[in-house]
């Protein structure tokens, strides 16, 4: 079911190329309310209410999904104008991914981290 002259010539990349960027994490807050805590804190509260709260809690990461787009390209900028493995880049990739993760419960400050962001690839030349 593989090719051995695929396979075999394959060797993993270096671990270092996983780590995160050093104050990547600056632009993101992270919701630390579990489950159980909000169904505790809503618990006594009016049906649509309490409905309207779980939707925000569910689903709020998904407010703004322009975002991955405009993340990506402000990625594509970087890459093109300072390469791949520029410290701006890698910071834009990491900052784009995290974007497609948001259902892990990841929010962007957006005034914060946009901005920074936005500042990055217009240095690029953007």
């Amino acid at each position: 079911m593989w090719s051995p002259t695929l396979v075999l010539p394959f060797k993993n990349a270096d671990p270092k190329l996983g780590s995160e960027p050093p104050g990547l994490d600056r632009g993101f807050t992270r919701d630390q309310e579990k489950g159980r805590a909000f169904l505790e804190r809503t618990g006594g509260w009016e049906s649509s209410k309490r409905e309207q709260a779980m939707q925000v809690y569910l689903l709020g990461a998904l407010r703004d999904t322009s975002l991955v787009g405009k993340y990506s390209s402000m990625h594509i900028n970087t890459m093109y104008r300072f390469g791949y493995n520029h410290p701006r880049t890698v910071k834009l990739a990491y900052k784009y991914v995290s974007l497609t993760t948001l259902l892990e419960s990841w929010f962007i400050d957006l005034q914060k981290d946009f901005a920074e962001s936005w500042m990055l690839q217009k240095q690029a030349g953007g």
